[in-house]
Parts: C-alpha cells; sequence; structure tokens
C-alpha cells in the first residue's frame, strides 16, 4: 500500500468514504474540499486535529484539542503547561473567552467561577459571579467564604450595572460605596 486512508462514517446512508489520507511521506492530505477532522494520538498524547484543503493538496492542520500525557488539556496548543491551557492562534484578535451562559435569562440567574485552593474544603473559598439582574443585564459579584469549613459564601464586593461599586452592600448607590 502506497496510503493509509482515514475513513469518515456517514451514518445518513449506509456508506464509508475518506475524507483525508496520509501518503507514504507521513504527510496528511485532502481528498475532498470540505473541512474534515483526525483523531490523532503520538508521543506527547491524544489530539483533534481539524484539516482543511482542496482535493489533493497538503492538508492545513490546526490542532484544536489536545490531550496532554500530563494529564493537562490544550486549546489551541499542544503544550499545555497547565491543568487547561488556551491559546489564541489568531494574531491581533481579542480571543480567548471563557464563555459561561444560562440558556435563559430571569432575575437571579447566576453564572460564575468558584475558586477554591483547598479540596478539602466542602465548598467553594472565593466566587465571582455575574448575576442577572431581571433587565436583560447584570451585576458582578464578588464574595469569599469566612474562615472554617462552610460552605456559605459571603458577597463581599458588587459592580451593579450602572458601574456602582459597593464594598459591604450588595446595591451600591454611588460610583464608589463602601459599608464598614
Amino acid at each position: 500500500k502506497t496510503a493509509y486512508e482515514i475513513p469518515k462514517r456517514d451514518w445518513s446512508s449506509d456508506v464509508c468514504s475518506s475524507d483525508l489520507y496520509v501518503n507514504t511521506a507521513g504527510s496528511v492530505r485532502m481528498s475532498t474540499t470540505s473541512t474534515s477532522w483526525l483523531l490523532g494520538k503520538n508521543a506527547s498524547g491524544l489530539s483533534v486535529v481539524r484539516c482543511d484543503g482542496t482535493v489533493g493538496s497538503l492538508a492545513t492542520q490546526s490542532y484544536v484539542l489536545h490531550f496532554a500525557t500530563s494529564g493537562n488539556i490544550g486549546i489551541g496548543t499542544t503544550s499545555p503547561t497547565t491543568t487547561l491551557d488556551l491559546l489564541n492562534t489568531t494574531a491581533s484578535s481579542n480571543l480567548p473567552f471563557i464563555r459561561l451562559a444560562n440558556s435563559g435569562g430571569g432575575a437571579g440567574n447566576q453564572v460564575g467561577i468558584m475558586l477554591s485552593p483547598y479540596t478539602g474544603r466542602s465548598g467553594a473559598s472565593s466566587q465571582i459571579s455575574a448575576i442577572d439582574d431581571g433587565n436583560a443585564s447584570s451585576h458582578l459579584t464578588f464574595g469569599t467564604a469566612p474562615t472554617g469549613n462552610t460552605t456559605t459564601l459571603i458577597e463581599r464586593m458588587r459592580i451593579t450595572n450602572a458601574g456602582n461599586v459597593g464594598i459591604g452592600t450588595t446595591s451600591p448607590a454611588y460610583t464608589l460605596d463602601v459599608n464598614g
């Protein structure tokens, strides 16, 4: 054989076709003009690779997701240095962002990040949240837990949708409103 075919299963009919092939030189080549996906393993881990090109061309490969043997996960990188490593490969763009969203709105709905530097604690030690105000906008809040093993977080600071900052208050009436 001069090439290895990477089959793509078409589940709408019972036909197998090939979108990519690896030639004897080890290059991934396109056999269609559409985007194809490749799952591959090497010494550094397992990768999901996006391949673009035209028929017979050398595939342009973009490493989309990589599971490193270290246990780290890379998005946009094959060398993740932390548990989750995001790399923007598009120069001059405003990426990467992490989006947390609810599918439905409503006053009090929240999305956020819980921070727990000690897994023995029964709840989060700190939290950053966006809270829906019921008017298609939100407030940003910062909370911390008191000393001990409590699961209760206390809101310490809030930035309202109007730009008011409250420390020690959940309803700041001024640009900077400090209670305490």
